[in-house]
């Protein structure tokens, strides 16, 4: 599970931010609100291919205009940092690429519901380092892992539930960093 929460939080990496005056957390749909159909379309396709097979490069470079354009009128509207700009494209990304994966865990009869809850049950410790935006922690990939095999998933879905984790993950840090920036 943990080599396929890489690429996934490679992504994320960028959400790290520098202390500086908060953003206003209810501005961080705003780039939600600017995707068009097609660049949501684009998201969710990479998300599937992602939790499908772990990799998508030329849905990773769809993905980034996708943001750049849904980013700019936030940023023209409220000023954001490019901290705050990245936090919540990865926000962005992250939301609509656990709903692109739901789809393909439920067709290999994987409970999304349960790796929700098993997420949200990660140890407070462990949580606290997630929304620190700690993404450059080395331990970081393993105890988010270990966290999700505990809770006796298969192990032949171990991939895919470590892949729609990585999601949820990148939906907190992009959250707490968008929060910090």
């Amino acid at each position: 599970m943990r080599r396929y929460l890489l690429p996934i939080l490679g992504f994320v990496g960028m959400a790290l931010a520098s202390p500086a005056a908060a953003a206003d957390v209810a501005q961080i749909g705003c780039v939600l609100d600017h995707l068009d159909a097609a660049g949501r379309t684009v998201i969710t396709d990479h998300a599937a291919a992602m939790v499908r097979i772990g990799s998508d490069p030329e849905g990773t470079k769809r993905v980034s205009i996708a943001l750049r354009t849904a980013v700019a009128p936030c940023i023209a509207q409220f000023g954001w940092s490019d901290d705050a700009a990245v936090a919540a494209n990865i926000y962005a990304m992250a939301t609509l690429s656990a709903a692109g994966g739901e789809p393909v865990l439920r067709e290999r009869g994987i409970d999304v519901a349960k790796i929700k809850r098993v997420y949200a049950a990660i140890p407070a410790d462990l949580r606290a380092r997630i929304q620190n935006g700690r993404i450059d922690d080395p331990e970081l990939p393993d105890l988010l892992a270990r966290a999700m095999s505990d809770a006796d998933f298969p192990a032949d879905q171990g991939d895919y539930v470590g892949r729609y984790a990585a999601y949820l993950m990148a939906i907190d840090i992009g959250r707490a960093t968008f929060a910090r920036s």
